[in-house]
């Protein structure tokens, strides 16, 4: 089988099934499948796959017609400069979740230097870390409940050079008593409503439940992760949280009524409230 037939075949196959933009994933996927360039992917359609190469693709286009996501077949995702490491039972980093990143950059501004930093259920470890290599004067402290997140956020920090500055605790945020303040607190917290219905098949089946739901709202994690960043950030410390549609306002009020002050809001491309942001001042 040629590239360019295996490529037709899993369009075909990820038409029938309503794939959105199958032509994007099936491309997608075999340049992750085969570790090859977009160049390299279009430049020579009709090289022949030996059989390991096109067995490898059969087994990836089975597990993707199954929903499971493709960073979970690849084992990384490209998130704001870095690739990071993910596996099944992590949350694959979003496109969205890099605004909490850019956001923490142009909010260190607003404080003489930041030195401490906090990633509230750190997932793969990709907003914290991607700061902490932003910023060399940095370092972080990530918690989160679940240990192969810990373990994947530890290997990532390994991956990036960063270790020497990263701290990791495998506990519940609310059940964690770090001993100090910090600078900045950011968290992408689980803010889906246990019966959303406007989410993926796919997301629901094969992502950690635990990082995606909160409550029968969404925000039973929020309301805690909220409430503890208070009571650990420094004076004049800045918080930063990812948010889910509809939830902007409630958040704002909820930051303003704890003592955070220049609250703002973020949008994605999308333009949805993605991010919120601020500053603690009693």
């Amino acid at each position: 089988m040629t590239l360019k037939a295996a490529i037709d075949e899993m369009i075909r196959a990820f038409q029938k099934i309503g794939m959105e933009q199958p032509q994007f994933e099936a491309r997608q996927l075999v340049q992750e499948c085969l570790n090859l360039t977009f160049a390299q992917l279009m430049s020579h359609p009709d090289r022949n796959l030996d059989p390991t190469a096109e067995a490898k693709l059969k087994e990836w286009q089975v597990q993707r017609l199954a929903g499971v996501p493709l960073a979970y077949l690849s084992h990384r995702k490209g998130f704001y400069k870095y690739d990071f490491l993910v596996e099944k039972g992590v949350l694959v980093p979003r496109p969205e979740t890099e605004i909490v990143v850019e956001t923490a950059l142009r909010r260190m501004e607003d404080r003489a230097s930041v030195s401490s930093l906090c990633d509230l259920g750190c997932g793969s470890g990709c907003i914290g870390l991607s700061l902490v290599a932003e910023m060399t004067e940095l370092r972080l402290w990530s918690v989160d409940a679940s240990q192969k997140a810990c373990d994947v956020t530890w290997r990532n920090a390994v991956n990036l050079g960063v270790q020497g500055r990263v701290k990791i605790e495998n506990k519940r945020v609310e059940d964690w008593e770090p001993g100090l303040h910090f600078d900045m607190i950011v968290a992408n917290p689980p803010y889906i409503g246990e019966h959303d219905t406007e989410v993926q098949p796919s997301v629901r089946q094969h992502e950690p439940h635990e990082a995606l739901f909160s409550g029968d709202d969404g925000m039973e994690a929020i309301r805690s992760w909220a409430s503890w960043a208070h009571s650990h950030l420094s004076p004049k410390g800045i918080v930063i949280f990812e948010i889910g549609a509809g939830q902007s306002r409630l958040v704002q009020d909820m930051f303003a009524k704890l003592g955070y002050d220049s609250i703002q809001v973020d949008r994605d491309l999308a333009g949805h409230e993605r991010v919120v942001s601020a500053i603690k001042v009693r």
